[in-house]
C-alpha cells in the first residue's frame, strides 16, 4: 500500500475520457469490466482486453491504475476515471464512515473489558443494555482506570506511560467501530430472512411463491452462517484486553481484514436489504415481485458452490 503514488484514477489514454466511462463488476461475477457508451449501446471490455488492444505497457501509469481498479472494486461498486482511490487500497483505513453511537458502544465494551480483566472476571457475550449499565457504574470506571495502569506495567511501560495505553485503546476503538457498524448492516440482512419466513407463512397457498422462498432461504443459509462466524471469530480473537493492547498492530490488521471482507459482501445486499426493510408482509403484487427479484438476486450472487470464507 505504501508504494502507491497515485491517489486518484487519473488515466492518460483517451479511451478513458469516453462518455459514460466506468469500471464495475460484470453482473453476478467478481470480474472487473470497463463500460463505455457506444452510440445507443454500452460496450464492455475486460481489463486484459484494454491492455492488449490499446497498447498499454505493463509498467505504464494506466496499466498500474487498472491493477488498482481490480483491488478497489472490493470496496466501491463502480469507479469512474478521476475518482479517488479507496483508502483501503492506499493505507488500510476505511473509505466509509461510522456513526458516533458505534464508537460509543466500543468504548463501553472496552471499558467493561478492562474492569473485568483487573478483577479476573470472564467477559463472555453481554447484551448492549447490560454493557451500558455496567459501564456507568462508578466501580467499573475505577477498575477500568486501574486496568490501564496494570496493562502499562505488563507492557513494561511504567505507570507514567499510561497515555500510550490510552492512545492504543483509542486506536482500537476507532477500528472496532467499523465492526459495530457492520453488525447493524448484518441485522438488516438477517431481517430479510425473517421477512421471507413470514412471507412463506402468509402466502402458503401459493405453491410457486412458497417454493421460491424456500429456495432463497436455502441459498442464503450458508453465507448468513459464514457472516455470523466471522463476527464470532473476531470477537474471540479480540476478547482478551491485555493481548489486544499488547498485540495491537497485529490485531488491527486482523480487524481490517474482517472489516473489508464483510463490507465487500454486504455491499451486494444493500439494494435487496433496503427493499425488504420497507416491505410490509401483505399479499399483493409488490410482495410477489420482491420475492421473485430476491430469488434472482440470490441465485445469481450466492450459488451454493460459492466460497464464503473471508480473507
Amino acid at each position: 500500500m505504501s508504494n502507491i503514488s497515485n491517489t486518484e484514477f487519473n488515466f492518460e489514454h483517451k479511451l478513458f475520457e469516453a462518455e459514460g466511462a466506468c469500471f464495475s463488476y460484470a453482473v453476478g461475477t467478481k470480474d472487473p469490466h470497463f463500460y463505455v457508451q457506444m452510440g445507443e449501446n454500452i460496450a464492455a471490455l475486460t481489463l486484459n482486453a484494454i491492455r492488449a488492444n490499446f497498447g498499454l505497457e505493463p509498467d505504464s501509469n494506466d496499466s498500474n491504475l487498472l491493477n488498482l481498479v481490480t483491488s478497489s472494486l472490493k470496496f466501491v461498486k463502480r469507479i469512474r476515471p478521476g475518482d479517488s482511490i479507496p483508502n483501503e487500497v492506499l493505507n488500510g483505513t476505511a473509505s466509509w464512515s461510522v456513526e458516533d453511537h458505534h464508537r460509543q458502544l466500543v468504548e463501553i465494551r472496552l471499558t467493561v473489558a478492562l474492569a473485568q480483566w483487573i478483577t479476573g472476571e470472564q467477559g463472555g457475550s453481554i447484551d448492549n443494555a447490560l454493557l451500558i449499565k455496567l459501564a456507568e457504574d462508578p466501580d467499573t470506571k475505577k477498575r477500568a482506570q486501574e486496568g490501564i495502569d496494570k496493562i502499562a506495567e505488563a507492557m513494561k511501560l511504567g505507570k507514567n506511560k499510561r497515555k500510550m495505553v490510552i492512545d492504543i485503546i483509542s486506536q482500537l476503538t476507532d477500528e472496532l467501530s467499523y465492526i459495530e457498524a457492520l453488525k447493524e448492516h448484518f441485522n438488516k440482512i438477517k431481517l430479510v430472512a425473517v421477512k421471507l419466513k413470514k412471507t412463506r407463512s402468509k402466502m402458503s397457498d401459493d405453491k410457486s411463491l412458497s417454493d421460491d422462498v424456500d429456495r432463497i432461504l436455502t441459498l442464503i443459509s450458508v453465507p448468513l452462517s459464514e457472516y455470523n462466524s466471522c463476527f464470532k471469530s473476531l470477537e474471540a480473537d479480540t476478547g482478551d484486553i491485555l493481548i489486544l493492547v499488547k498485540s495491537s498492530k497485529e490485531k488491527i490488521q486482523c480487524i481490517r481484514e474482517t472489516r473489508d471482507s464483510l463490507r465487500s459482501y454486504f455491499m451486494e445486499w444493500e439494494e435487496t436489504a433496503q427493499s425488504w426493510a420497507g416491505q410490509a408482509i401483505e399479499v399483493n403484487c409488490g410482495l410477489e415481485a420482491l420475492v421473485r427479484d430476491t430469488y434472482r438476486f440470490v441465485a445469481t450472487n450466492f450459488p451454493l458452490t460459492r466460497s464464503w470464507k473471508t480473507g
